[in-house]
């Protein structure tokens, strides 16, 4: 059976970067839109929570992120004409290409000197950082925290909640629930 592959589906609604009609502009009127809600109009207070992930495409790991691809792909069906095998052989040639391996360096080291560890695939571990220019590490991103969305929307039940790439938004009435979000997601942690 033919099929092409609809990734859309397994992300929440509210999960914004590369996605046709969710891009940043989206994002940031979503934002409004959930504080607007949180405030009754701005008549009541609320609080925002914003988080990142430091380093996020540095320190994505390979073998993780190639089994969460898996996942939604069946071994019995074609996607565009393309064979599970094939579609299969590129994902792999994809994500565990050491991209610091055989690559041309323009500039001088000067230019590289006190540059932040996590702002460079060199120095990384093998097996793990993506690049970020590429499109598919922007969806692989996206993917990558696909679960601590759901876990978020789902199991923690946070309304007002966003994310593009590795940003994450959350808007409360109740300051203290918003820092123990934190503490929820640093105890869940999934790598």
């Amino acid at each position: 059976m033919q099929r092409s592959l609809d990734i859309e589906k397994t992300f929440i609604h509210d999960s914004y970067s590369c996605r046709q009609n969710k891009g940043s502009l989206y994002g940031i009127k979503r934002a409004s839109k959930f504080i607007r809600s949180a405030t009754d109009n701005y008549q009541k207070q609320a609080f925002i929570l914003k988080l990142d992930v430091q380093g996020y495409f540095t320190h994505i790991k390979h073998e993780v992120i190639y089994q969460k691809v898996l996942k939604i792909l069946d071994r019995d069906k074609t996607y565009n004409g393309l064979s599970f095998e094939l579609v299969d052989y590129l994902l792999q040639k994809t994500i565990f290409n050491e991209v610091t391996q055989n690559c041309t360096l323009k500039g001088s080291k000067k230019d590289w000197q006190g540059l932040p560890k996590d702002k460079s695939l060199f120095g990384n571990a093998k097996g793990v950082g993506l690049p970020i220019g590429n499109l598919t590490s922007q969806m692989f991103g996206n993917l990558y925290l696909n679960d601590l969305d759901h876990f978020i929307k789902h199991t923690l039940k946070i309304k007002y909640y966003g994310r593009y790439v590795d940003d994450m938004l959350f808007v409360h009435k109740d300051k203290d629930y918003l820092k123990s979000i934190i503490r929820d997601l640093c105890i869940n942690r999934d790598d």
